[in-house]
């Protein structure tokens, strides 16, 4: 397996999660193991009223977390 480097923005700070795969994460499950990540290690925001589970990962993300997906990247 190869270890991945998912880098994110997050409070005008880029930070990198280590993901191992056997193939380059694509954007949704890069986006969905960083949601993981955020609801483990980082406070949410206060949500607005009309907010809905049935937006994307990528989406949550930035609403909820702060959090934007900058790249993919392999660690050698």
């Amino acid at each position: 397996m190869a270890l991945w480097k998912i880098v994110f923005s997050r409070h005008n700070n880029t930070e990198v999660l280590q993901l191992e795969a056997d193939q380059a994460p694509d954007i949704e499950q890069a986006c969905q193991a960083l949601l993981a990540h955020a609801r483990r290690h980082f406070e949410a925001q206060e949500e607005a009223i009309d907010a809905q589970e049935e937006k994307t990962a990528a989406v949550q993300l930035a609403e909820r977390y702060g959090v934007t997906l900058t790249g993919i990247a392999r660690d050698h």
